[in-house]
């Protein structure tokens, strides 16, 4: 029994020896193989879990990681039928591009190249849808849509302005190709909703491209689920819209937009037709499961469902800072920063957009508006009027006592105007870069709006408390003064757009954001973001013929029955003459 238990005690490391059996030098010699025998076991552990190690390093080294930016890239703006709004949005997005190192080009419009060329962007020139119809003279349609505040006449002419992409759509298609000919198919192509030549050829091309849409998503109607929202085109507010009468006008206008857009439809695929690209029922088949950027502020437009294509990015407006190096001003804004400077007792800016009409009797009435409020503030206080394009204007008949408070100019920085300590309001058309740019800065404004989303903006402005709003052809002087008296001194209209400017400056939105789409589009593409129902029928995702089998098969046991008993009674019928005949 000791020799069992000797060896035992030995090798757990016990004071016990083998009995009398064991010499101490064989107990010795016990004790060091007991010690050796876990040192091999734990550097045989140590090579395996080494060579395991090596493995899958080895063979993660043949796994490519992940990439999370696209290599350098050629993109290309492109634009036929916009403002300059559009414009100064895409070359913000092609700064930043060109920033993370991708090659960005431009084709415009001749009126706008300048505006690309000027920040350093290879520019060419396309067709003019806006300028170059020869069907209907845009600034013509423009100034119907100004003069004009009977929603019928305004559905009637914005569907002018519509079918007018129709006519020049061939002109786009073969300036766009002969750019890309001469230049090359860019990687990326970036349009805008109105560009339909320019988003056709891309999706025929199979040329990735991103779309922004520059308008309240409540333009794009069911594409954005928007039917419990004002309409953009529609001069309504929130709860107008909600209203009985409100939904009982938008109804019967209904009809009316259905014939518009389908007129406009028809005459695109005509002119699809003549250049060979495919024909669409839907105007929105090409942007839908399309990457869309969407330069809407942030809680301005009012919270819907979107598409996971849609990206909300928030104003591209950031607030201006003066340079500290002196010198880095140009003459013309240094000029106009000492004016500004001079009108300690506050300045009114007035820029009423690009393309809006105002006639000369309503421009007086709001100068005269303007003035006064001017005269309530103080000697110094000043008016600054963007007169670039209502030439037209008589300032003559604006009278000596109207004309010493106001400065007109043809073209200043409007950003550095709004930046500026002594601005007090802000007299706007409505159009989202102006209020961005007025929001960025902190000022709250009075909004004239004119036509397309104007008016919707004015009304939604007005709703979030940053502004007030005037109707074209029924605001008088005293409204004018009264108002901005209203907006200038209130401490809730200041908190207002603060917060509206708060929400704007987080860090996930802005340009930067914007880029990141596009880079997004570059790298992976969108099928991944397209939902089912884009590529469904309408057959499909209505269920049209499931519900009509089954009708079908619900009627036919009530259509067999009613034969039934009309044989029947044919029958009976017969046997009764055939026994009255042999009666």
């Amino acid at each position: 029994m000791d020799f069992v238990k000797g060896p035992r005690k030995v090798l757990s490391g016990g004071e016990h020896s083998f009995g009398m059996l064991a010499s101490p030098a064989a107990a010795a010699a016990a004790g060091a193989h007991a010690t050796r025998a876990p040192s091999r076991l734990r550097l045989l552990l140590k090579v395996v879990v080494l060579a395991a190690v090596v493995r899958i390093r080895a063979a993660a080294s043949s796994i490519e990681a992940p990439l999370t930016r696209p290599a350098p890239s050629d993109v290309l703006f492109v634009s036929d039928f916009d403002t300059a709004t559009e414009i100064n949005y895409f070359v913000a997005y092609a700064k930043e591009l060109r920033e993370r190192g991708h090659t960005c080009r431009f084709a415009l419009p001749g009126r706008f190249v300048s505006m690309a060329q000027r920040n350093g962007f290879e520019t060419y020139e396309v067709a003019d849808n806006l300028s170059n119809n020869p069907q209907r003279s845009i600034s013509e349609l423009t100034g119907q849509l100004s003069e004009t505040d009977n929603d019928q006449d305004y559905l009637r002419v914005f569907g002018k302005i519509v079918e007018s992409t129709a006519f020049q759509y061939e002109a786009t298609i073969t300036s766009l190709k002969s750019i890309l000919e001469k230049t090359g198919v860019p990687d990326l192509i970036v349009t805008t909703f109105f560009s339909t030549g320019t988003i056709d050829y891309a999706h025929a091309q199979e040329i990735k491209y991103v779309v922004q849409v520059a308008c309240p998503l409540g333009s794009l109607g069911d594409y954005e689920a928007a039917r419990a929202t004002p309409n953009s085109f529609l001069d309504v507010s929130m709860a107008e819209h909600l209203s009985f009468i409100g939904r009982l006008k938008r109804a019967t206008m209904l009809p009316r937009m259905i014939m518009a857009t389908a007129a406009g439809t028809t005459r695109l695929n005509e002119a699809r037709a003549r250049v060979g690209l495919p024909q669409y029922m839907d105007p929105l088949t090409n942007i839908l499961g399309r990457r869309v950027v969407s330069p809407i502020p942030i809680g301005f437009d009012p919270v819907r469902k979107l598409l996971p294509t849609t990206h909300l990015i928030g104003f591209l407006a950031s607030r201006w800072e003066r340079p500290c190096e002196s010198g880095a001003m140009s003459p013309d804004d240094q000029a106009l920063w000492e004016w500004l400077d001079a009108a300690s007792d506050g300045v009114v800016l007035v820029a009423l957009g690009s393309l809006a009409r105002v006639p000369q009797h309503r421009f007086a009435e709001l100068m005269r508006g303007c003035a006064a409020f001017a005269q309530r503030k103080g000697p110094s206080a000043k008016i600054l009027v963007s007169k670039r394009n209502d030439a037209a204007w008589d300032t003559s008949a604006l009278g000596a006592d109207v004309l010493e408070r106001v400065r007109f100019e043809p073209w200043f920085n409007q950003r550095m105007v709004l930046a500026h300590r002594n601005t007090l309001a802000f007299v706007t058309h409505g159009g989202l870069a102006s209020i961005g740019e007025s929001v960025m800065s902190l000022v709250p404004m009075l909004v004239l709006p004119a036509f397309g989303d104007q008016p919707s903006n004015a009304w939604r402005l007005v709703e979030l408390g940053v502004a007030e709003r005037l109707y074209r052809h029924s605001f008088t002087a005293a409204e004018v003064a009264a108002k901005l008296e209203a907006i200038s001194s209130s401490d809730e209209v200041a908190a207002a757009v603060r917060r509206l400017y708060q929400l704007n400056s987080l860090p996930q939105y802005g340009v930067s954001r914007g880029a990141d789409v596009m880079e997004e589009e570059l790298l992976v593409g969108s099928s991944h973001l397209q939902l089912a129902e884009v590529s469904q029928s309408f057959t499909q995702q209505s269920f049209a013929d499931v519900y009509l089998l089954l009708l079908l098969a619900g009627l036919a046991p009530i259509v067999a029955f009613a034969i039934a008993v009309r044989l029947l009674s044919a029958r009976k019928r017969s046997s009764m003459s055939q026994k009255a005949k042999d009666a």
